[in-house]
């Protein structure tokens, strides 16, 4: 993966409107936007794959990207979220290495599930030292965040530490799934 892609004024990975797209082993680093920007990608895979210094997001899954599969990444040093799932259903985020998320803007997460979201599952993920940013808010480990209603998402056997707001937060949603998961020097 040495040197990676570098791209300093631009997204580092994009795929807009497509379906059955796969992203394995890549090194994103040093983008102005997201290092992975995946619009309206149904069946988008994102897997072994390490961002760092994004922009914006690390990786974003949004706009009705239903069946994204985000698993055995390594993500540090966003800019905001870590790994977002914005109106998206039927994902799998599962065993990623997420840190220094935020490092620009307060108020933002290691993972977050946010909108008209439903039936995607957050497991075995190590969320941790997100304390880059001092703002009034800081920084959550993984957030469920104004899911609506009936949509339902689970999460389960993360660790979330040394996060500078809180380790899991469900904010503004109803009927959300959290169980077996470990939060700790939040």
């Amino acid at each position: 993966t040495s040197p990676g892609i570098e791209a300093t004024a631009r997204v580092g990975v994009q795929a807009n409107q497509q379906s059955y797209v796969t992203f394995q082993n890549l090194n994103v680093r040093k983008t102005s936007q997201s290092c992975f920007d995946l619009y309206q990608l149904n069946h988008g895979t994102v897997t072994s794959s390490t961002t760092s210094y994004c922009g914006k997001k690390g990786i974003a899954f949004y706009g009705a990207s239903n069946f994204a599969t985000i698993g055995y990444n390594n993500v540090s040093y966003s800019a905001e979220t870590g790994i977002s799932i914005n109106d998206a259903d039927y994902g799998h985020v599962y065993q990623n290495d997420v840190s220094h998320s935020g490092v620009l803007h307060d108020d933002e997460d290691g993972i977050r599930i946010v909108g008209n979201a439903g039936n995607n599952w957050v497991y075995n993920n190590y969320v941790h030292d997100n304390t880059d940013q001092t703002g009034p808010i800081g920084i959550r480990g993984i957030e469920l965040d104004t899911i609506t209603y009936p949509n339902v998402n689970w999460v389960q056997n993360n660790v979330a530490t040394r996060c500078n707001h809180s380790g899991i937060l469900v904010e503004a949603s109803t009927n959300q799934q959290v169980w077996n998961n470990l939060s700790y020097r939040n």
